[in-house]
């Protein structure tokens, strides 16, 4: 902070003070702090936007400079088509000479083709292409994004829109035809699949896959009983068997399935499939025994290699979009069959459900559904749908973005606003909030449920943090003990236990540093600190006990929805739980 802002920050205070006594003005300690070192550091701030470097970087987002070199206009921002500088003779020996010629293209076709601008810059020795630092030239040829960004092209004319619209019917045939080819690929194997499937069953009964590793390895590599000189089963029937488990598209992996290449793998699965005695009929290592170790891995994966219907789905208009229009296009990936909160509320065996006692966190029996309470929850979804794209946008890897658990979430999204609504636990005009809005009401205005012994003992589920001080939540979390030996009440006194700072792995954690144990907050340095530890309460979310979840793992006449793709996703996951029925409890905490 230089001198003059020590002057003004001391001046502001002298004013704060004045404000205080003679004006009843009440500022926290910790505002009137950040008040005070904008005052002062406000100076430094307003000469920083005058210093070359920000004068030269607004020159440059205006388009008057070009990025690179800083020597001349950049004009692809101004006039959003050419990048690189005007020559002088460019107007005079160039475009009036032939502006007729380009004039008569772009009314025929809608564009002057790269072809002209070649011959002319030949014919005229003038250079019109975008090149970089280094003279290559920069290609700015039609691709998805950047039609309209063309040199000399109308991209609204005729012509141009009946290339686009041939462009998509070859894409939408070319599309057409990869769908029957998965299909079909997709059948083909797991028919394999299946028949494999059958030869084991025949072999070693219908619990087959919980038999032995050798047990399953001797049986693939058996020989047909018909036909001693072949093996009962095909190397193909034994690559779908994992095919079936690993893969979920045939499309871009027609290979034969491989081992992984960890450390180690091959030397696993060669012990995995030893030589069997001789006498048994079994072929040393007849089959690939690298995928016959992954049949004996993954037998217990569920398919992932769904079959698809006979009719192929709308295909998307070619690679340049709609016709008519020439930026992208926006669509509306919400499905038809989706049910809005209200319907669930229109539901009586949901509203039943609701109602039932399961639930834990505020008195879901209190209130009668109404017009109002719809309308709420209805824009409560909408509200909540909206931020979870931008979480999702902001922090997850694009990759896993249509994961299961995501889906799953998306799903029972409706249901959730519907519970929340009818628990009175939301605010009463949600059309009202901003981005930054919590949605819950305060404590002191709803029937929430405080975390503490007795009230929440055997309790699992969220739990919400709340300071009591500045009136807002602060922080969720959520505890699940499949054995019913750790609860909510358990998992809050260890935030009590953490906030006394006596590690130092917990000193480094946010939520500690900002809520501190009294005794422990000379640690952290006031600008830090929003209050203590003493200045939270922690109030169920969505809570519920181990001995009554009927209405939320059901499948039918439940809460929630537990789809094929969420159940094989639970199945196949490994998060500590014995059941699916705990695994489904686990989802929902």
């Amino acid at each position: 902070m230089s001198d003059g802002g020590k002057e003004a920050a001391e001046a502001f205070k002298l004013a704060l003070r004045e404000a205080k006594t003679q004006y009843g003005l009440n500022l926290s300690s910790n505002r009137e702090k950040s008040f005070i070192t904008l005052v002062g550091n406000t100076s430094y701030l307003l000469g920083q936007a005058f210093t070359s470097p920000v004068i030269v970087q607004s020159f440059v987002e205006a388009g008057l400079l070009d990025e690179g070199a800083k020597q001349y206009p950049d004009l692809f921002k101004i006039l959003n088509n050419k990048k690189s500088p005007l020559e002088i003779g460019l107007i005079d020996d160039y475009f009036i000479p032939h502006f007729t010629e380009m004039y008569l293209e772009v009314k025929r076709t809608g564009e002057v083709s790269e072809a002209t601008f070649d011959r002319l810059d030949s014919l005229t020795g003038i250079d019109t292409k975008d090149r970089d630092e280094k003279g290559n030239v920069v290609e700015r040829t039609a691709t998805v994004r950047n039609e309209w960004r063309q040199r000399a092209k109308i991209v609204s004319h005729e012509e141009q829109r009946r290339l686009r619209q041939e462009e998509d019917a070859a894409a939408a045939q070319q599309a057409a035809v990869d769908y029957a080819r998965e299909r079909e690929d997709r059948k083909g194997v797991r028919d394999l699949a299946v028949a494999a499937e059958i030869k084991l069953i025949a072999n070693l009964g219908n619990g087959w896959k919980s038999r032995s590793d050798d047990d399953i390895a001797s049986a693939l590599e058996m020989r047909d009983p018909n036909n001693p000189s072949k093996n009962l089963f095909s190397a193909l029937e034994v690559e779908a068997l994992v095919k079936v488990r690993r893969w979920s598209s045939c499309k871009t992996t027609r290979s034969r399935p491989k081992i992984s290449t960890r450390k180690g793998d091959a030397a696993k699965a060669k012990e995995c499939l030893r030589l069997r005695p001789a006498g048994t009929g079994a072929a040393p290592l007849g089959q690939n025994f690298c995928t016959i170790y992954q049949v004996v891995i993954y037998r217990n994966d569920p398919w992932k290699l769904e079959e698809l219907s006979e009719e192929a789905p709308a295909v998307p208009t070619g690679r340049r979009g709609n016709t008519e229009r020439r930026h992208p296009v926006i669509i509306d990936i919400t499905g038809e069959d989706e049910k809005l909160p209200s319907d669930f509320l229109d539901d009586g065996s949901f509203v039943e459900a609701v109602e039932k006692g399961d639930l834990m966190g505020a008195d879901f029996a209190a209130s009668l559904v109404s017009d109002e309470m719809k309308a709420n929850g209805d824009e409560l979804h909408r509200l909540l749908k909206s931020r979870l794209k931008w979480l999702k946008d902001k922090r997850l890897d694009p990759a896993k973005r249509s994961q299961w658990p995501i889906k799953s979430f998306e799903r029972n999204l409706g249901a959730l606003a519907a519970i929340d609504v009818k628990g009175e636990r939301v605010i009463d005009d949600v059309k009202s909030s901003d981005s930054e809005t919590c949605f819950l009401r305060d404590p002191l205005d709803s029937e929430f449920v405080e975390v503490k012994e007795g009230v929440a003992s055997g309790v699992h589920g969220s739990y919400n943090r709340f300071d009591v001080r500045r009136r807002r939540f602060i922080r969720t979390g959520f505890e699940y003990d499949e054995e019913s030996n750790r609860d909510v009440v358990v998992r809050v006194g260890e935030h009590v236990e953490a906030a006394k700072l006596t590690k130092e792995s917990d000193k480094k954690k946010p939520h500690y540093r900002k809520y501190p144990h009294k005794d422990a907050a000379h640690v952290i340095p006031d600008i830090e600190r929003n209050g203590y530890a003493h200045d939270l309460k922690s109030y169920i979310g969505i809570g519920f006990k181990n001995t009554a979840t009927s209405t939320i793992t059901s499948d039918a006449g439940g809460l929630f929805v537990w789809d094929e793709e969420t159940v094989k996703g639970l199945q196949a996951s490994s998060d500590g739980c014995s059941t699916l029925e705990s695994k489904k409890r686990k989802l929902v905490a």
